[in-house]
């Protein structure tokens, strides 16, 4: 019976590991890539003038630098044009575009989505609240999405996002009645951490918290 637990718990390490390495692997990795890829656009440019500098070869660390700023910049100028000169409205519309492609529409949305609620402001999410989701007696974690209610019947509701897991960028908005709702006392990132790890991240215990003051 011990060597069974320690074996489960040697699994639930292992898991966990990948879950908490993988997603530092791709970030590195599709950095990485971004690098590797404009050094190869830009070296028939750029190494001669490089050399002219050094006044010979030139170091792979400093041709590495170079790369990796020219990245931070493209990537900040993309968004100074999409922000200040290409607007919202455009941007929509290019995406609208890309929507009707079907292989194109598949990747892209997935990735946009994935961007827009991992780079967004934390402040769209309120607070962190458990519901009774699918069925009573079942709860879940969802998180309050604006502060104030929704009257629904006369009755106030509030705004609720349970997102699916392990993959958030769908889920379902529900509208729970101010009653029914109650908070739980970990920070949004904690909660989210535990969602798309499918629970094997997360604290033992979630202690509630009571609701805040209205107003």
């Amino acid at each position: 019976m011990e060597l069974k637990s320690k074996a489960s718990q040697t699994k639930r390490y292992f898991i966990t590991g990948i879950s908490v390495i993988l997603p530092l692997w791709l970030t590195v990795y599709i950095l990485w890539l971004l690098v590797k890829i404009t050094g190869n656009m830009l070296f028939p440019a750029l190494m001669p003038l490089l050399r002219g500098v050094f006044q010979g070869p030139v170091p792979e660390s400093v041709w590495l630098f170079v790369c990796a700023t020219l990245v931070c910049g493209i990537v900040w100028m993309t968004g100074f044009l999409t922000l200040e000169i290409i607007g919202h409205g455009h941007w929509e519309r290019i995406d609208s575009l890309l929507a009707r492609v079907p292989l194109v529409r598949s990747i892209h949305l997935t990735l946009r989505r994935l961007t827009n609620l991992f780079v967004a402001p934390k402040k769209k999410f309120e607070r962190v609240a458990l519901v009774e989701f699918p069925l009573p007696g079942q709860y879940t974690l969802g998180f309050l999405t604006r502060e104030a209610p929704v009257l629904v019947a006369g009755t106030p509701h509030d705004l609720v996002l349970v997102p699916t897991a392990p993959n958030p960028t769908s889920g379902f908005l529900l509208f729970v009645p101010q009653s029914k709702i109650q908070f739980a006392d970990m920070d949004v990132d904690a909660a989210m951490e535990m969602i798309i790890s499918v629970g094997l991240i997360g604290p033992d215990v979630i202690p509630l918290k009571t609701r805040p003051p209205e107003g």
